[in-house]
């Protein structure tokens, strides 16, 4: 029988029960390890720092980088505050809808309300062109408003007719209500 030759082990290998050859060897490959590690950091460090030196060195490097940035920033803040006030926007809406069914509007939404509201608007600016134009074929120049309520200035100027200024509908009514305050319509 022939026996085979023992192989040899490469230096700094354990033996088979696990033990170190030499506790100095392994201090020493532990120091050698950190050295290298340390050597790693100072060249990214290094890598890093010259970096940093050019684009400091060159304007246009350091306002390109910094226009990007700002576009970026710009988007994002574009971005999240459409998110947020979607979001918004929508629970508004749901909990205003809700709101309205709870109190007996079964028919008016947030849409609605919005529409009326821009309408009724719409009607405000009317009015007061209307007026304005009437203060200025009458001489009395462009029409402000009043600094002190009831300081002896003419009501009919600010205040529009009765059939312009309508409610909208009381729950479980089809008809609109008029202003309590305003005078009856002739016609």
């Amino acid at each position: 029988m022939s026996r085979k030759p023992p192989r040899s082990k490469p230096p700094g290998s354990r033996s088979q029960s696990g033990s170190a050859d030499d506790p100095s060897q392994d201090a020493e490959r532990k120091r050698l390890r950190d050295v290298r590690r340390l050597e790693h950091a100072a060249a990214e460090q290094s890598l890093a720092a010259h970096g940093l030196l050019q684009i400091l060195g060159s304007r246009r490097k350091l306002m390109w980088i910094n226009f990007v940035a700002g576009l970026a920033r710009g988007v994002g803040f574009f971005l999240g505050v459409s998110l947020l006030g979607g979001i918004f926007l929508g629970v508004t809406a749901i909990v205003f809808d809700k709101a309205a069914q709870t109190l007996g509007y079964r028919d008016v939404s947030l849409k609605q309300v919005v529409q009326a509201a821009v309408h009724k608007f719409q009607e405000i600016q009317d009015y007061v062109a209307e007026a304005q134009a009437a203060r200025r074929q009458q001489g009395l120049g462009a029409l402000q408003a009043p600094a002190v309520q009831g300081a002896g200035l003419r009501p009919e100027l600010y205040r529009p007719p009765s059939s312009k200024l309508l409610l909208p509908p009381a729950p479980g009514t089809g008809s609109t209500m008029s202003r309590p305050d305003a005078e009856p319509d002739d016609g």
